[in-house]
């Protein structure tokens, strides 16, 4: 497990591709987009990318 930050703006990974990782959100928010379309903001203590630990 590593503590990583990221930058306003910065794409994690795109529609389509595979994600290499299994991330849990430790502050700020994070917003969610498929076909550019806005789903949900994400929050501390939410999760995303379960794919990428199969």
């Amino acid at each position: 497990m590593s503590i990583g930050t990221v930058d306003k703006e910065q794409i994690l990974f795109a529609q389509g591709s595979f994600g290499d990782y299994f991330y849990i959100l430790k502050e700020g928010d994070l917003s969610l987009y498929i076909n550019n379309k806005f789903i949900k903001n994400l929050k501390p203590g939410e999760s995303f990318g379960e794919l990428g630990i199969f």
